[in-house]
């Protein structure tokens, strides 16, 4: 054997090595099955994170055997399917498990029975995740939805106070005030204080803060309409 030989079967060896190993680093802890490329066309179950392929499984007649995982979700009830396809290669024409197990045509019951169920607990983690995140969003809303309908109420609570003494309600980040319909007229004959100055502030329930109220009626008696 010359050394071009030599190289070549070397090269051939590393090749079938590469070929056969999984580059997640905890493969190990994965089902017993034949050890595959992570990468494209890798079956979902191989490789930890791979993201599951949402599809329609083909209904077809198959009873489903003896301890296969029990879905959670309808639509990751595909354990008879995919047991089928694992044994025949026939995909009932759905290209999904073609496009993801081919290479796993024709395995040991015990191990097609190990990607079924694989198969079946991802999906079901992936809806259950899908389902937990759409319900955090619609109590979030419902929430929103809450704090609006409040502060809308306590809104017009204040307006109605503000309103009773000819006061205009302005609202702000830092709270909800009434000021005078004339900020810039004077609020008394002696010091001629401008109105702007006798703002005056809510409790919160909307109603006006008394202390602050009867401030104004003796600082600022043209501001509003006591």
């Amino acid at each position: 054997m010359n050394w071009k030989t030599t190289l070549l079967t070397v090269a051939i060896g590393v090749a079938a090595a590469l070929a056969t190993s999984c580059s997640h680093p905890d493969d190990a802890t994965q089902i017993s099955a034949p050890t595959k490329t992570c990468g494209p066309g890798t079956p979902i179950f191989s490789c930890p994170g791979d993201p599951i392929v949402s599809f329609t499984p083909t209904t077809a007649p198959y009873s489903s055997p003896e301890g296969l995982v029990t879905a959670r979700h309808d639509s990751c009830d595909f354990g008879p399917e995919l047991l089928h396809y694992l044994e025949t290669g026939d995909n009932d024409g759905n290209p999904w498990y073609d496009q993801h197990y081919a290479a796993d045509v024709g395995i040991p019951l015990p191990q097609a029975r190990a990607i079924a169920d694989a198969a079946i607990e991802r999906c079901d983690d992936t809806l259950d995740a899908q389902e937990a995140q759409t319900s955090r969003a619609a109590s979030q809303s419902a929430a929103a939805t809450t704090s609006a309908a409040r502060q809308a109420a306590l809104a017009e609570k204040e307006a109605a106070a503000c309103g009773q003494i000819g006061g205009v309600l302005t609202q702000r980040a830092g709270g909800d005030t009434c000021r005078s319909a004339t900020p810039d007229a004077p609020g008394n004959d002696t010091t001629h204080t401008r109105c702007y100055l006798g703002n005056i502030n809510f409790n919160p329930d909307g109603s006006l803060i008394e202390e602050q109220l009867e401030f104004a009626r003796r600082q600022y008696p043209k501001c509003y309409t006591f």
